[in-house]
């Protein structure tokens, strides 16, 4: 069974204005996501947040005095956007006003793409509809590239001057300049295909990471503000962040991040209540004959199978109440003496838990998304009051896609002496 097959079609990559091989693209990713989107994370941390308190500030206000409404996801949307930028090319691109514009465009065409043509008939309605949508991204992915290109150059070039004694103290605090550094040590000639090349590898790979981490954190604050107020969540994660950081400089350790057990577990409650995809792990029959499986079911050729994610989700035998939001549920299993030796980060996939989903192609960014979630549902939290929802706005679900909803709206105001 392949996966390729499934995700060109389901991404649809071959409709797409895009530089993108499958099997080149993963190949990259396999490379880079040990070194640089997990081992190396703690490197962006402090720029990360430094960002997000900024981006925070400057969506959310600082009127102390009195509430105001903001669009909720289209907030998160523009804080993550500022954050992910940041970790991945650093400053001044995360405050250029002109590029984080053509990106949060980019993403819209991507994300409709992806969305819609990605589930459309494959015959006429496809490369109609990709046509329409190829305007606005091949326009926005143009100037986006026209930003980064410059700053890749400058980069390799520094790679290059670099090349002998090249320490982690010469490392610049970004994922790009890391991710150079190791594609420059490999043989298979990613490197050698330019700066061209390598910028819109990695503006993939941001696209990836931003569009997911805006919906999980749409989807975290809904469920938060609209759960039950006997739960008292808002205010026990606040506590949290509050005897977690305790003085400046705790914000770029890593270390604090893993006493944030409380939001780690609301984060996966979150991801497990609402998947970004609902059904996953999708492979296509290769085999001329077909597939017959153990129970005698047999499948043709070109049947795509997978699993349903939701409904694993919301499956009573492995969840109390699952249809419930218990945000501190993944809190109490960790502390359970009948499940010892068992890992419920928010990072930690397995067979009950496929938000990211599973096995060797599981989300390679998972890292990058749980550290910008933490350190964002902290900094809201203590530095600002929202008001609770009465009724969670509903998802929409379109295809195998979970939308939180993009008109949803809060009210917020700023704490005294935050």
């Amino acid at each position: 069974m392949s996966q390729s097959q499934v995700r060109n079609e389901r991404n649809a990559i071959a409709y797409l204005s895009l530089s993108v091989d499958y099997k080149p693209t993963m190949a990259l990713i396999d490379k880079i996501i040990n070194p640089c989107l997990q081992r190396k994370l703690n490197l962006v941390q402090a720029n990360v947040f430094d960002e997000i308190r900024a981006s925070v500030d400057d969506t959310f206000g600082l009127d102390e005095n009195s509430w105001h409404e903001l669009r909720l996801h289209g907030s998160l949307q523009t804080i993550i956007n500022r954050a992910g930028t940041r970790a991945f090319f650093g400053l001044p691109l995360s405050r250029n006003h002109e590029y984080l514009y053509s990106l949060k465009r980019f993403i819209l065409a991507m994300g409709a793409g992806t969305l819609i043509v990605g589930q459309l008939p494959l015959w006429l309605v496809r490369p109609l509809a990709a046509s329409v949508i190829n305007i606005p991204l091949r326009y926005y992915k143009a100037k986006l590239l026209k930003t980064l290109l410059p700053i890749f150059a400058e980069r390799i070039q520094y790679i290059q001057r670099h090349e002998a004694g090249y320490t982690l103290e010469d490392e610049s605090g970004d994922f790009a300049t890391q991710i150079l550094k190791v594609v420059s040590n490999t043989k298979d000639g990613t490197y050698n295909r330019g700066p061209d090349y390598l910028a819109e590898q990695n503006l993939l790979l941001s696209f990836a990471a931003l569009s997911s981490t805006a919906a999980a954190a749409t989807n975290l604050l809904l469920d938060i503000l609209s759960s039950a107020p006997e739960i008292n969540a808002y205010d026990t994660l606040r506590s949290e962040a509050a005897s977690t950081f305790t003085a400046e400089q705790a914000w770029g350790d890593a270390a604090s991040l893993q006493n944030l057990t409380c939001t780690d577990s609301a984060i996966r409650e979150g991801l497990r209540r609402n998947s970004l995809q609902i059904r996953g792990l999708l492979r296509e029959v290769m085999s001329q004959n077909g597939i017959t499986l153990p129970d005698g079911t047999h499948i043709a050729r070109g049947t795509w199978v997978g699993i349903p994610f939701q409904a694993v989700h919301t499956d009573e035998r492995f969840y109390a109440k699952p249809e419930m939001f218990d945000p501190f549920r993944f809190a109490r299993m960790r502390t359970d003496p009948a499940l010892e030796g068992e890992r419920f980060d928010a990072t930690q996939t397995s067979d009950k838990f496929l938000a990211f989903s599973y096995g060797r192609h599981a989300c390679p960014g998972r890292w990058l998304v749980a550290q910008i979630l933490k350190l964002l549902i902290a900094y809201i939290t203590l530095h600002y009051d929202i008001q609770p929802l009465e009724q969670r706005p509903l998802n929409t679900i379109f295809g195998d896609t979970n939308i939180p909803s993009m008109s949803a709206t809060i009210r917020v105001r700023r704490r005294k002496c935050a």
